[in-house]
């Protein structure tokens, strides 16, 4: 109908009827009306097609961040995988070293609550040549000992535990010294040495002396620091273990016995064990 009004302008007239002033009265506000409509649509929709695009490329940038991260993922693995086989690898130059033949390499199952390894579980057990007081190591050294085994699994309790007692001796070759380490409460690996003459320092290297349960030379840990108690009869020190009890993925056990040393017990766990 604009159109008419528009063709009657066209044609020349100076001026419209009464009729098509009155329709255009009444038709002008309606075509106002849907004119302010179709703009209104027209700002509403634009703002909505833009976010409609947004989620697209938000949802498009989430596959791509999610592969990327799965990638980090696997990346990652592969590379704690890669340090825990280093640190198989080195715990086998000891066995090899020593010419230990009948090691067995093992995971870590399952551990006790907490952020410590006193205890945990490995999948081997005697099926696999695994058997009890077997000493247990990693890469960086003496984990602790294997106490409970079944067909297929094994309990090993670590250094760190309350129940331990470690002999060893210091790799000085001036003055070297022997002494043993007990197990704490409170995961500090304390040590009395047996000659109260002998020149302690810090960062002595400690290792097994090859009395008891664990094969000679077995790395343990450093002197950290001595401790200084008037009432004590024998030198008192902190060690510092290699071992990182924090983290202990993947060992190598050493079955009782396989360098020929004294099977009698260090770490004073069976009774315990089976009274649990």
């Amino acid at each position: 109908m604009l159109l008419t009004f528009m063709g009657i302008s066209a044609g020349g007239r100076s001026s419209v009827t009464g009729v098509e002033n009155l329709v255009a009265e009444v038709v002008y506000p309606i075509q106002k009306f849907f004119y302010g409509i179709n703009q209104s649509i027209g700002a509403r929709i634009e703002p909505i097609a833009a976010l409609y695009e947004n989620a697209r490329e938000n949802e498009a940038l989430k596959i791509e961040v999610d592969a990327l991260r799965a990638q980090v993922v696997s990346l990652t693995l592969e590379q704690r995988e890669l340090i825990e086989l280093r640190e198989l690898k080195s715990a086998l130059n000891y066995v090899e070293a020593a010419s230990i033949d009948n090691y067995v390499s093992a995971s870590v199952l399952s551990k006790d609550p907490g952020n410590w390894y006193e205890n945990f579980v490995i999948d081997a057990g005697s099926r696999d040549g695994v058997t009890k007081n077997s000493a247990v190591i990693n890469g960086s050294g003496l984990v602790g000992m294997v106490y409970d085994v079944g067909t297929d699994w094994a309990k090993v309790v670590t250094l760190i535990d309350k129940r331990s007692t470690i002999s060893f001796s210091s790799l000085g070759i001036l003055s070297p010294y022997d002494g043993q380490i007990i197990g704490s409460t409170d995961y500090v690996l304390r040590g009395q040495i047996f000659d109260p003459t002998a020149r302690i320092s810090e960062g002595d290297l400690l290792v097994t002396s090859g009395l008891g349960l664990f094969p000679k030379g077995i790395v343990i840990g450093e002197i950290k620091e001595r401790i200084e108690n008037r009432d004590a009869l024998l030198p008192e020190v902190v060690v510092q273990p290699f071992v990182d009890f924090q983290s202990i993925k993947k060992v190598t056990v050493i079955p009782a016995g396989a360098v020929g040393v004294d099977t009698e017990a260090e770490l004073e766990t069976e009774g315990e064990a089976e009274s649990e």
